[in-house]
């Protein structure tokens, strides 16, 4: 069942709060818990022209990556958050 407040909500995040139009590229960074509302601002997004790019994460893998990084040498994490940012990039 739709949840109109939803798609309302995810309409005025997009023309309101980030004034985005027709052709407007923009990117949803979320986790799949966020499902219903990821499916709201997609399809408003459709509605209006703009352009949504997807980034699904998950929070427990996310902690699980972080706990690789020595809190005694936090130093040696910025050779591994160089390589992510780079293979991000290709």
């Amino acid at each position: 069942m739709r949840d109109e407040r939803l798609y309302q909500f995810a309409r005025m995040l997009l023309t309101y709060s980030l004034k985005l139009g027709e052709g407007d590229l923009f990117q949803i960074n979320s986790g799949i818990g966020a499902k219903p509302l990821i499916k709201a601002l997609m399809q408003e997004a459709k509605a209006i022209g703009a352009v949504p790019f997807l980034k699904l994460g998950d929070d427990e893998l996310t902690r699980l990556t972080f706990e690789f990084i020595d809190p005694k040498r936090p130093e040696l994490a910025n050779a591994v958050c160089e390589k992510y940012v780079a293979w991000e990039r290709a």
